[in-house]
């Protein structure tokens, strides 16, 4: 893969990486001496978490690009931002999403069933097409983020959020193939649980039902910074096509489970 640049740092755009698991991924990448353009809808919050990064980091290793992932012309513009600031482009990360309410199929408000369709799907279809035809001759990954369902577990009201990552995964799988003589390498990403506003907003109104979720996130989930820091690790030492980099393995669910007779896990922001 080229586009490292003479300290050996590699050049990583993450969208929507203002909050949650994405800023996270771009604060580790950043710990470990790589380059991160950062990306978001709203423009204010990218300039905001801009600066706050600004204060930790050298301002010239981070770059800040506000656009909607859903129009394909912008993130053309931001590869472009990308290639032009860092020279390359290493490893494009999908990683822009957005939760569902939970409702009832019928009760959809279908602007808002557009949108979470048009961000979970169309946002990747686009990031992956665009870097996936500038990266052809120079080499480079694109990393899809799993979610609930990608691995056909359903839920009660979470069926169009599911459904999405469920078309993630099978997209990502068929597209990895399609790439497999090339340059290019597509893969996924499988974050599990992490305490995030997307988890948090999750949590049912109803008190007893509140209490049974929270328990099992004590138990599967995990914090932004621990899973960013496993994902990060293992996408800088993949040189491979069409893996998949999982956090929350059936070996790691099972012994959480195990482990609860002995020790209740009790994580911040879980109350």
């Amino acid at each position: 893969m080229g586009g490292f640049n003479k300290e050996g740092a590699m050049h990583i755009v993450i969208t929507g990486s203002t909050r949650g698991l994405g800023q996270g991924l771009a604060v580790e990448f950043l710990n470990q001496g790589h380059d991160v353009l950062i990306n978001g809808r709203d423009s204010k919050r990218v300039e905001e978490v801009k600066k706050s990064l600004d204060k930790r980091y050298p301002s010239n290793r981070i770059l800040a690009y506000s656009c909607d992932v859903v129009d394909f012309s912008e993130v053309e513009k931001m590869y472009q931002y990308a290639l032009t600031e860092f020279g390359s482009v290493d490893i494009w990360i999908n990683n822009a999403g957005m939760d569902q309410n939970r409702e009832h199929v019928w009760d959809y408000d279908p602007e808002h069933m557009n949108t979470i369709i048009d961000v979970n799907i169309k946002g990747v279809l686009n990031g992956t097409r665009v870097a996936s035809e500038r990266m052809k001759e120079s080499g480079g990954f694109i990393y899809n983020m799993e979610g609930y369902g990608s691995n056909d577990m359903m839920s009660d009201k979470m069926s169009i959020y599911g459904m999405t990552k469920r078309a993630v995964t099978y997209f990502t799988l068929s597209a990895a193939k399609e790439v497999k003589d090339s340059q290019v390498k597509i893969c996924l990403l499988s974050p599990g649980m992490v305490v995030t506003d997307l988890l948090l907003g999750s949590l049912p109104k109803d008190s007893e039902k509140r209490e049974k979720s929270i328990r099992i996130f004590n138990i599967l989930a995990d914090t932004v910074a621990d899973v960013a820091t496993f994902l990060v690790d293992r996408i800088i030492k993949n040189k491979k096509n069409g893996v998949r980099i999982a956090w929350l393995t059936k070996t790691r669910i099972t012994g959480r489970f195990l482990s609860q007779i002995f020790r209740k896990r009790e994580l911040k922001g879980l109350e």
